[in-house]
């Protein structure tokens, strides 16, 4: 949090994607502004709301994994 990157998802550096990627582990965490764009400007919210249109942004770093 320190260096404002984030994990949408904790499993994301398990993913097959991620890990049949040669690309760098590195490109799974996204940036604060993206994070903020995907899932709440309140960083300190926990959305448990499992209905909230921010649930379909969980794991997208993963699934967009560069090959």
């Amino acid at each position: 949090m320190a260096e404002k990157l984030y994990l949408d998802h904790g499993d994301d550096p398990y993913n097959q994607n991620v890990k049949n990627s040669s690309q760098p582990i590195s490109n799974v965490l996204i940036d604060e502004a993206t994070y903020k764009t995907r899932f709440t400007t309140d960083l300190t919210v926990n959305i448990t709301d499992d209905q909230s249109p921010a649930c379909a942004s969980i794991g997208l770093a993963a699934q967009q994994f560069p090959q």
